[in-house]
């Protein structure tokens, strides 16, 4: 579940001097919360790029329906991953039927 970004402390000069710990704490919380989001930003738009309208279609009925981050990242994680490299199978074959239909 991803952390707050909001910080706890109104002013940096309050710290006390063992905040050095509490500092790093809060930067390596930031950077995972920051690889979260980027990793659900990441997963929608390789969904929307490939194409794939009944995927999108899908995706885009999942976040009307208002849920939580967390929610719509699990939900993608079910999903298969898209794969540039399946999209050129799917390719292929389709050349190798239309070819087999030319001849």
């Amino acid at each position: 579940m991803p952390y707050s970004l909001s910080n706890d402390h109104p002013d940096n000069a309050s710290q006390t001097p063992d905040s050095g710990s509490t500092t790093s704490q809060a930067s390596e919380e930031l950077t995972a919360e920051l690889d979260y989001y980027r990793g659900l930003l990441e997963r929608i738009m390789s969904i929307v790029r490939s194409g794939d309208q009944a995927r999108v279609a899908h995706l885009i009925s999942i976040i009307r329906d208002n849920p939580s981050d967390s929610d719509i990242y699990t939900q993608l994680e079910i999903e298969p991953p898209i794969n540039d490299s399946d999209e050129e199978e799917d390719k292929e074959e389709d050349d190798e039927e239309s070819e087999e239909q030319n001849n």
